[in-house]
């Protein structure tokens, strides 16, 4: 899969971000939403790399600072992760216990209710139908409109992984 959209980051030992967004254009109420991404990653992270696909606030180059959201981490090389904020409550690290390897193609859904909860699908691999991940959390977003978001980000070093990011919709309730 050659991907939509391809983000690398340079090979200097730098912390850098890069990335799409709606350049904080947030058009999209967090009511009733529902948010599918499928994407690779085409080299193993290491302990100071990450990427983040899903659906946020204002952009903020710390991630845990994005006042709300609801994204997929890939963390540390092959952890797949669920994490939410509304604005007062922040579940981080949320394990899906899918692990991710270079290459593989991973499919993400995000279901928004009406009442803001959160709902976390996914799976891996060509034929994949995405199962719902980290259904004993109550994960919730802010009442603030939200943007998608595809961000690969690292605090230094000099590999190179590469966000491939293959697909992406967005379903709102009209009205």
């Amino acid at each position: 899969v050659d991907g939509l959209w391809a983000f690398t980051l340079a090979s200097s030992s730098e912390a850098e971000v890069y990335g799409a967004n709606f350049s904080d254009k947030l058009n999209y109420d967090p009511h009733s939403l529902c948010a599918r991404f499928g994407f690779t990653v085409a080299a193993d992270m290491t302990s100071v790399q990450r990427c983040v696909v899903g659906l946020c606030s204002a952009h903020n180059d710390t991630l845990n600072d994005v006042v709300s959201h609801a994204w997929f981490r890939l963390d540390n090389g092959v952890n797949l992760y669920v994490e939410s904020d509304d604005g007062t409550t922040d579940n981080d690290d949320i394990d899906t216990t899918i692990n991710v390897t270079a290459g593989q193609l991973v499919h993400c859904r995000i279901e928004i209710g009406s009442d803001r909860t959160a709902y976390f699908f996914a799976g891996t691999g060509a034929t994949s139908t995405p199962i719902r991940v980290a259904s004993s959390t109550t994960f919730t977003v802010g009442t603030g409109r939200l943007q998608p978001c595809m961000i690969l980000q690292k605090d230094s070093g000099a590999t190179r992984p590469i966000l491939r990011v293959c697909y992406y919709g967005l379903y709102a309730k009209r009205g």
